[in-house]
């Protein structure tokens, strides 16, 4: 009796272990899914600017964090729309690791290689009263040549963190190079990887290095990086509407020698320097469906006359697209967030899919623009 006592003691012990260890797993699997169904409805995982905020239980599973949700229903089921720039493209292709590369705006540096298939281009001052870019590149086509490839500077690495992008550059200022020594940051430096890169004959140095998307995707898959891991901005659903051929609009930068003329039939901007409308070296356009002017404050930094630039924080924008211009405000709250733009209602900014040219400029710069 007294072991029949025991043994049914023993199993009423176990069922109750079984038991509490079922709630446990039920309760965890419960919350686990409340916080996936916040998440996808941005109550959590980003706050009011699409950064920071609790921790995206999905990044712990390196779900891919930049897929929007396709608002069309007449949209192909084999199209999903590109992170970096709202393209649809093929699944597969939506979201392929960015490649940032700095490309020099010397004027012996021209023409320009590759800059007109970049996706998304910073257009920054440095040194000697010149600019330089910081393009990036995210889509399946083979660019042959970009470049010339130039040097780092620390703002163009706070914008390359902000898509966890792979930095490719020729040395830098020591501020850059510390910089991406401190911030762990994937780069590839000309210096290191000399193979990636070759100087081209026809460009004297040091404005002749050149890479391809082919020779720094090679690296990329050595190194395993496939998908890119960031937050999208917002971009317009359905069909853009027909501008009429009146329509017009500019944006000038004196200090940049550039303007962008709207052209209403194609619903973008193409890109004049010194005048002239500017190719790259093959011969394309430089174009952009969106150009914003963001307003910052620069210092000089060292007895090179290096800058520093303000990068984090928030100041004045005007987006331009559509043949018009808007005022509002740019927001960067770390150097890893995305930078993003709202208008004066504090609502975030609808892009038109495809490329967008940012150009950073102060305030006291003779900046001009039509159609706001």
């Amino acid at each position: 009796m007294k072991e029949d006592a025991n043994n049914e003691l023993k199993e009423v012990r176990k069922a109750k272990r079984i038991m509490w260890l079922w709630f446990s797993i039920s309760g965890l699997v419960l919350v686990f899914t409340v916080l996936v169904i916040l998440w996808s409805y941005n109550i959590i995982g980003q706050d009011s600017s699409g950064q920071g905020g609790f921790i995206n239980p999905l990044k712990l599973l390196s779900v891919n964090l930049s897929k929007q949700p396709l608002a069309e229903t007449d949209k192909p089921s084999d199209l999903a729309r590109r992170a970096i720039d709202g393209e649809y493209v093929k699944i597969g292709e939506e979201n392929l690791y960015p490649l940032a590369v700095i490309i020099e705006n010397h004027p012996d540096a021209h023409p320009l290689a590759g800059i007109a298939g970049a996706q998304l281009v910073y257009e920054a001052p440095v040194e000697g009263a010149i600019t330089r870019f910081l393009a990036f590149f995210a889509n399946s086509k083979n660019l042959k040549e970009i470049g010339p490839v130039r040097s780092a500077r620390p703002y163009f690495i706070d914008w390359a963190e902000e898509f966890s992008a792979c930095f490719i550059h020729c040395g830098g200022s020591p501020a850059a190079l510390a910089l991406l020594i401190k911030e762990d940051i994937i780069d590839i430096n000309e210096f290191y990887y000399e193979k990636l890169f070759w100087r081209a004959a026809d460009r004297s140095a040091p404005h002749n290095v050149m890479t391809a998307t082919e020779n720094l995707r090679s690296y990329l898959a050595d190194k395993n990086l496939e998908e890119g891991k960031y937050f999208s901005w917002l971009y317009k659903d359905g069909p853009i509407e027909k501008q009429p051929d009146t329509a017009g609009g500019s944006i000038i930068i004196p200090e940049f020698s550039v303007r962008w003329q709207y052209n209403p039939k194609e619903n973008d901007y193409g890109r004049y320097f010194n005048g002239l409308k500017q190719k790259d070296a093959a011969g394309s356009e430089i174009k952009a469906k969106n150009i914003i002017l963001l307003y910052t404050i620069t210092e000089v930094l060292d007895e090179e006359l290096r800058l520093k630039i303000k990068t984090i924080g928030e100041d004045k924008a005007i987006v331009c697209l559509d043949g018009s211009c808007t005022e509002g405000i740019w927001r960067k709250k770390s150097a890893t967030s995305r930078t993003r733009f709202y208008n004066n209602d504090n609502k975030e900014f609808k892009f038109n899919p495809g490329s967008t040219w940012i150009e950073v400029v102060e305030a006291d710069y003779k900046v001009s623009y039509q159609g706001i």
